[in-house]
C-alpha cells in the first residue's frame, strides 16, 4: 500500500465528490478471501456504481473520455485503458491529472469490535480494497461480460489521503451482515483545460 501526501491543490480547485458501496466483508487475506470468487463480486459492485457515475454530470459531460483511441492533445479516451486484451475506464489517473482522497468505513456486526482491536487485520483489508479499486494485474479477478470494465483508479499509488474507521453495524443491508462505505473526493495534481470542470461537482 502506498499513500502519498498530496501536493496542496490549487486555490480556489474544490472536490468532485461521490460514495461507493461494497455489501459483504472484505477479506484481510488475499484477494481471493473467503471463496474464489470474492474479488469478482466487489470488482461487479463497483463497476455498476461507476457506471452510473460516468451518467450523471459532471462526467456524463465527458464522453469523449471513454472513446477510443487515446488522444494527447484533444484529451479524447483519457479514462480508457487497456489490459489482458480487454478495455477498462477509471475516474482517476496519471495522465487525466486526478488523485483520490478516500474516507473507509468498514461497518461490522454488534461484537465485532473491541478496544483491542486488531490494527493489522484492518491494514491488510484496506490493501485488499486498494487493490481492488485499481486496475486488475490478473484477468481471473475481471467480472466476466462487463465490457468495458469500470474502476475507480489506474492505480492506487494515486490515493494521496487517506482515513479508516471502523463502526457497528446494528442491521444488515440487504441481507449482508457486513458493509464498506467510501466516500471518494477527486482532486487534480495540477489544473489543465482537460479536468478544471469536473472537480467541482458533489455527486449524492
Amino acid at each position: 500500500m502506498r499513500v502519498q501526501v498530496p501536493p496542496p491543490a490549487p486555490p480556489g480547485y474544490l472536490l468532485m465528490r461521490f460514495e461507493l458501496f461494497f455489501l459483504g466483508r472484505i477479506p484481510s487475506g488475499n484477494k481471493g478471501g473467503p471463496h474464489s470468487n470474492f474479488a469478482v463480486d466487489f470488482r461487479t459492485q463497483m463497476h455498476h456504481q461507476l457506471v452510473r457515475l460516468w451518467q450523471t454530470s459532471p462526467l456524463l459531460d465527458h464522453k469523449r473520455w471513454v472513446s477510443k483511441p487515446y488522444n494527447e492533445s484533444t484529451w479524447e479516451g483519457v479514462a480508457t485503458f487497456e489490459r489482458h486484451g480487454l478495455d477498462f475506464v477509471v475516474v482517476a489517473s496519471e495522465r487525466a491529472s486526478l488523485f483520490i482522497r478516500m474516507d473507509v468505513h468498514f461497518y461490522e456486526p454488534a461484537g465485532g469490535l473491541s478496544v483491542a482491536s486488531d490494527v493489522a487485520d484492518v491494514d491488510n483489508r484496506v490493501k485488499v480494497l486498494f487493490d481492488l479499486l485499481r486496475l486488475p494485474d490478473q484477468p481471473k479477478h475481471i467480472p466476466p461480460g462487463l465490457q468495458p470494465h469500470y474502476c475507480l483508479m489506474e492505480d492506487d499509488r494515486l490515493i494521496w489521503e487517506l482515513t479508516v474507521k471502523r463502526h457497528r453495524l446494528l442491521r444488515s443491508f440487504e441481507g449482508a451482515e457486513y458493509a464498506t462505505r467510501l466516500d471518494v473526493s477527486v482532486l487534480p495534481s495540477r489544473g489543465t483545460m482537460g479536468n478544471l470542470s469536473i472537480v467541482d461537482t458533489a455527486v449524492y
